[in-house]
C-alpha cells in the first residue's frame, strides 16, 4: 500500500535517517534508540513532517493527497495528548474522530454518536464518556486518543509508543484489542517495548544510526547477539521475555 523511496529525514541540520526505501508490510513495528527518527517517520506518512524523498500510497505521491483523502489513508495516535481544550467532554473528543469522513454541513448523525459509544465500548472508556479531557490521567488520555483515531476509518493506524503510559492491565487490554484491529486496518505501532515487539510478531523495522534494519519475520531480531549489536547493550533472552542486562 505505501512505498518510501529513497527517504531522508534532516533534523537541525543533521541527518537522522536516510535513505531508506521500503515497501510497508500490512502490519509493522518501528523500533530503535531515542532520536533515531521514528515518531518522525510516523510524522512524515501522516504530513505532519517535512522529508526528502519519495512517499507514495497505491502508486499515487502521498503529497498529491488531498487531506480529506489523507484520513481516509492514515490516522495517527500521538504519543501524549498535548493540544487540547480541557474542558471538552472524552464523548466530544472521540466524535470528533468521525469529522474527516463527515458531511461538516450536517454535523454529526445518530450512527455516528451510536458508533462512538461502541468504540469507547471497545477500548475500556465508556465509563469516562462525561469526564472532560483536563481530568484525564495519561493513561487514560492515550486510551481516549486509541478511540478517536477508530472513529476516523482510516485504513492505516499509526500508533506512537501507545502502551507508554499504561498500567499492566489497560496495557494488556490494548494489546488485545490492538490484534483485533489488524483484522481491519493496516498498522504501524512504534514502541521501545521489545517485550510487546517480540509478542505481536510483525515485521519490524530498526532505525538506528541513520540507517534501517528490516525483518520480515519479527523474530529473526531477538536474538542476544543482533540486539547488542543494534542497541549496543547486553541483552538476556529467555523464553517469553526480552530483557536488558544492567549489570
Amino acid at each position: 500500500m505505501i512505498r518510501l523511496d529513497a527517504l531522508v529525514c534532516r533534523f537541525a541540520g543533521r541527518t537522522l535517517f536516510g535513505p531508506i526505501s521500503l515497501d510497508l508490510p500490512q502490519h509493522l513495528i518501528l523500533i530503535g534508540p531515542n532520536g533515531a527518527g521514528k515518531s518522525t517517520l510516523a510524522k512524515m506518512l501522516c504530513g505532519l513532517a517535512p522529508y526528502e524523498g519519495h512517499i507514495a500510497c497505491d502508486n499515487r505521491p502521498l503529497s498529491t493527497l488531498s487531506p480529506h483523502e489523507r484520513a481516509a489513508l492514515l490516522a495517527y495516535v500521538p504519543p501524549r495528548l498535548e493540544h487540547y481544550d480541557a474542558h471538552l467532554r472524552v464523548s466530544e473528543f472521540v466524535l470528533l474522530g468521525a469529522f474527516a469522513q463527515a458531511d461538516r454541513w450536517r454535523g454529526f448523525d445518530a450512527l455516528e454518536h451510536a458508533r462512538a459509544g461502541e468504540v469507547m465500548r471497545q477500548t475500556g472508556i465508556a465509563h469516562l464518556s462525561d469526564q472532560t479531557l483536563g481530568t484525564l490521567s495519561s493513561g487514560e488520555a492515550q486510551l481516549v486518543m486509541t478511540a478517536q483515531a477508530m472513529m476516523q476509518r482510516s485504513r492505516m493506524l499509526v500508533f506512537d509508543e501507545p502502551t507508554a503510559h499504561l498500567d499492566p492491565l489497560h496495557a494488556r487490554q490494548f494489546v488485545r484489542h490492538f490484534q483485533s484491529l489488524k483484522a481491519d486496518h493496516h498498522t504501524l505501532l512504534i514502541t521501545h517495548d521489545l517485550q510487546l515487539a517480540r509478542i505481536l510478531g510483525d515485521p519490524i523495522l530498526f532505525l538506528g544510526g541513520g540507517v534501517m534494519h528490516y525483518f520480515a519475520k519479527g523474530a529473526e531480531l531477538f536474538e542476544a547477539q543482533t540486539l547488542e549489536r543494534l542497541y549496543g547493550a547486553p541483552f538476556d533472552l529467555i523464553p517469553l521475555h526480552v530483557s536488558i542486562r544492567y549489570d
